[in-house]
């Protein structure tokens, strides 16, 4: 059950994320994204995929931990 509510938290993190990265650039939605130039939109895209990608790295380290935990305890 604790894993399912890591990738839940994860999740909403995930959106958070993608939020704060639009926020900081000024940037109201998806949509004022493609409205940039091609390159723009490139680094912006990399920067929400970075983001993105540590917080599922970090959601997946700790379900490991949990997993690796569950199994000692056997």
């Amino acid at each position: 059950m604790l894993p399912v509510a890591v990738g839940f938290f994860a999740e909403q993190l995930r959106i958070v994320s993608t939020e704060q990265v639009l926020e900081r650039l000024e940037l109201e939605d998806a949509a004022a994204v493609r409205e940039l130039p091609e390159d723009r939109q490139r680094s912006v895209v990399v920067s929400i995929l970075r983001r993105e990608m540590g917080v599922m790295t970090l959601a997946a380290v700790v379900v490991c931990f949990l997993a690796v935990r569950a199994v000692e305890t056997l």
